[in-house]
């Protein structure tokens, strides 16, 4: 809901702008040169950052199974209560 708040929030924004300087070359390029930022942002950024979670989910799930494994070797209780020796 908070994206598209601000998504709306935005637009005004730009509309209000264009109003008030009427459409200049200079607000065309102003706009231009943001939009260009973010969306360079968007493309190099976000792909990084999915990478970095995927690298610490695959690690955080690794560690899961080892713990899991060791505490089955270790005689204590596996899963439904079960001792193993």
């Amino acid at each position: 809901m908070l994206y598209y708040l601000t998504a709306l929030l935005i637009i005004v924004i730009w509309l209000v702008t264009s109003l008030i300087f009427r459409f200049s070359d200079t607000w065309k390029l102003t706009i231009t040169i943001g939009t260009t930022l973010i969306t360079a942002l968007l493309v190099f950024l976000l792909p990084d950052h999915r990478r970095e979670d995927a690298a610490a989910l695959i690690n955080s799930s690794e560690a899961a199974k080892e713990e899991e494994s060791s505490d089955l070797g270790r005689g204590r209780e596996a899963p439904g209560g079960y001792r193993i020796r």
